[in-house]
């Protein structure tokens, strides 16, 4: 009889061992500053990447993220050297804000010359083949008289839309 109660109090035994264990090294851990709380973060992956206003010394970077997110883009060459340029919205406080919509205006480019940048959004580098602007030739005429383009961007359910871009092209501009 005292053999069977022994066989069954070794399981028990060595989950309270395994237990005390556990929570030894939490607490250590804990005390240590070592705490890890898993929380998804958000997607900073840039969607609807485009080039625009792409001018003689600038070009704007414009994208998306599903996530909100801070961004930068970095450029290295030999007009500018390294610099990092802010979203358009964050250049007069020079703080990062967060956005779903991304723009970004790269100013005192060369003329006619190509330029390789990279993304820095959420803290992660994007770059590649997609990441080039080339500036356009100088301009030497005034522009066309033009009217501007302004309203407001509807969401399905009738609420006007915030962070949004909106991006318009002629049959004679250069995107």
């Amino acid at each position: 009889m005292k053999k069977g109660l022994f066989n069954r109090r070794i399981p028990t035994v060595i989950a309270l061992v395994i237990l005390t264990v556990i929570v030894g090294i939490s607490t250590l851990l804990i005390q240590s500053g070592v705490f890890y709380v898993g929380k998804a973060a958000p997607d900073t992956q840039p969607q609807n990447f485009a080039i625009t206003n792409i001018t003689d010394t600038s070009f704007t970077a414009t994208f998306t993220t599903t996530g909100l997110v801070d961004a930068v883009l970095s450029i290295n060459s030999a007009s500018t050297g390294n610099s990092i340029t802010l979203d358009d919205r964050d250049k007069k406080t020079g703080a990062q804000n967060k956005y779903y919509s991304h723009h970004i205006t790269v100013p005192n480019l060369s003329v006619e010359t190509t330029y390789i940048f990279k993304l820095i959004v959420g803290g992660k580098e994007y770059q590649g083949s997609n990441y080039t602007a080339r500036t356009a030739k100088t301009i030497t005429s005034a522009p066309p008289s033009q009217n501007p383009l302004f309203g407001r961007v509807l969401l399905p359910d009738g609420s006007t839309g915030t962070d949004s871009i909106v991006i318009a092209k002629t049959d004679q501009s250069n995107f």
